[in-house]
């Protein structure tokens, strides 16, 4: 998107990298989506030959008409169509404005409809991924009338599509994989009816659930002696829903058991004397009771306390790679396996006595708003799953760091700091937060559903003006090339092992250095820490020589100071000569 005042030329630059390992050579066209014949579009050329590993920049012209009002917009497509493949065509989107800034995005909304044999029918649908803004599942219950249809040169079957009908998205969706028959999952398991115990009648009574951590949505229950008075009994279904109540009867038709569903709060300051309240520690399992005066205490009887219901699970051992989870444990009509096809992400331990002292000033200081920089950081870094985080206002880094807005250079490793980040230019109003996930990869990256949920936390948390764009961070690989002279040839190999291992965990991004606390962000290794770093390994008499680079993964990253660095590829010779210590 591009804005310019009327009788002004705008122009939309795009970068287009051949990966193949041949000439490629592609035939340039627009396409107005609005046909306004007053706003002329130039393509500075109609051909465009890419040879293997080459990048080239197109540019197109948009001349905006003098006459054009403010607001008024023209969106075109860019296709390349290539010489030896016109059914393959890649395509870019770009819309040009008459205005003196761009307008705020419109929420897009999608139309999905089926075939019924002779039109196309609108299909409701429960879309879990806000128009396909995210990752999530889309259910879909095709009608009775939904009839085969022959579309592609493939045989008849059955189709559903989806149309764009208004808004804009800020960054067009690109669809990664489409899976049929797809549940979400959460690593979790549940118990029922666990009797807690029974209570003496005493104040601030305390229990323990058998299972570690309570997960949210338990129901605790308590057997009473009689049933609630009538603006009781509404309160109790109001915080704990219609079915909070639960009668058996006896033969007679007289009530047998009354369980009743307590509500859980976070303390009992505000609860009254005959407030069904209790309070739980998820991370122990202790539920406390009130004392009279804050908080009901529960009738005096036998195994009268008990979660009707609760899920306990969690931790960092949810977290699995995709394709890891095949095992049904229990058996489900009509399913024959299951495998999950991406990775299981989010589970995080409970959080250390060092981490608490670190982040309770954090909060107290910020408060749960996002006002600086720090309260960005702190806030994201907050939320399970995330071990760094580092705010970058004023700036996009969605936008500045696309795959295809620069080439990827590689650059000498030396002992000179010769990275000079250039500031990026500033855009008004736009806040920029890089996660790093809690990952033991040599390039941790977060799951798009744990960049969802940060995004939505810090929205929630922030000034409705601002754009918030939480990205993962970019990588800059660290290669290396030595000649290392071995104390012994009998343990060469040993030695090597032991070389490729020292670098991969010296160059982690989050547990690397020296001081195992890993890297910042900007900062890169000279070539003296890898000298001391081979020296120490056992086995090495002496390094005989040493160079490196660093090579950035997206074009761009390194300039702009907000990169981490990560073990790359590595060449290590072994020499023996008579100098070296037996």
């Amino acid at each position: 998107k591009k804005v310019g005042l009327p009788g002004t030329t705008v122009t939309h630059r795009f970068w287009l990298t051949n990966t193949n390992s041949e000439t490629v050579t592609f035939q340039l066209a627009t396409v107005g989506m609005q046909r306004v014949p007053e706003w002329s579009t130039q393509v500075t050329s109609a051909r465009l030959e890419l040879e293997a590993g080459e990048a080239k920049t197109i540019a197109i012209n948009v001349t905006i008409p003098t006459e054009a009002a403010l607001g008024n917009s023209v969106r075109v497509f860019l296709q390349l169509v290539k010489s030896d493949q016109p059914n393959l065509v890649y395509s870019a989107t770009m819309e040009t404005f008459a205005d003196t800034e761009l307008p705020a995005d419109e929420t897009p909304q999608l139309v999905w409809q089926y075939w019924n044999g002779s039109q196309w029918r609108k299909i409701t649908v429960q879309d879990n991924t806000d128009n396909l803004t995210r990752s999530g599942t889309i259910i879909v219950l095709p009608p009775g009338d939904i009839t085969p249809k022959q579309e592609f040169s493939l045989s008849p079957r059955y189709w559903l599509r989806v149309q764009h009908a208004s808004g804009n998205y800020t960054f067009e969706p690109r669809l990664g994989q489409v899976l049929l028959n797809t549940t979400m999952a959460a690593q979790r398991v549940t118990i029922g009816n666990e009797i807690l115990g029974s209570s003496d009648g005493s104040k601030k009574q305390t229990f323990t659930t058998n299972r570690i951590p309570v997960l949210e949505g338990q129901q605790l229950e308590v057997r009473e002696l009689e049933l609630p008075s009538g603006m009781e009994e509404e309160k109790i279904k109001q915080q704990e829903g219609e079915d909070a109540i639960n009668i058996t009867y006896d033969s007679t038709g007289r009530p047998q058991e009354i369980w009743v569903r307590w509500h859980q709060v976070a303390d009992f300051y505000d609860s009254s004397p005959r407030d069904r309240h209790y309070v739980l520690d998820r991370l122990t399992g202790t539920i406390q009771f009130g004392d009279g005066i804050n908080g009901l205490i529960p009738a005096i009887g036998r195994g009268n306390l008990r979660l009707n219901q609760y899920q306990t699970g969690g931790g960092s051992q949810g977290n699995q790679d995709p394709g890891k989870i095949v095992q049904l444990k229990t058996t489900i009509p009509y399913v024959d396996r299951v495998i999950n096809p991406a990775a299981a992400t989010g589970g995080a331990d409970p959080e250390s006595l060092d981490s608490l002292r670190d982040r309770i000033p954090k909060e107290i200081r910020h408060r749960h708003r996002a006002v600086t920089q720090d309260d960005y950081q702190d806030l994201a870094q907050a939320l399970p799953g995330v071990v760094r985080a580092k705010c970058v206002p004023l700036v996009d880094l969605a936008q500045l760091l696309a795959p295809t807005n620069n080439q990827p250079q590689c650059f000498p490793l030396t002992d000179i700091d010769n990275n000079s980040a250039v500031a990026p230019a500033k855009v008004p109003g736009v806040v920029s937060v890089i996660i790093v996930p809690d990952s033991k990869d040599p390039k941790p990256l977060p799951s798009q559903e744990l960049i969802n949920r940060v995004q939505t936390y810090l929205e929630t948390n922030a000034q409705p003006t601002v754009r918030i764009s939480v990205v993962g961070a970019a990588y800059v690989s660290v290669n290396i090339t030595t000649t290392i002279a071995v104390t012994s040839l009998e343990t060469a190999s040993q030695v090597e092992q032991g070389i490729e291992q020292a670098l991969e965990r010296f160059l982690h991004p989050l547990t690397g250095g020296f001081d195992r606390k890993g890297w910042d962000f900007g900062r890169e290794p000279y070539l003296s820490d890898l000298y001391r770093l081979l020296e120490s390994i056992p086995g090495v008499d002496h390094v005989v020589s040493l160079t490196g680079e660093k090579c950035e993964d997206i074009g761009g990253a390194r300039v702009t100071g907000n990169f981490l660095v990560y073990s790359g590829n590595h060449t290590i010779n072994l020499v023996y000569s008579q100098g070296s210590r037996e």
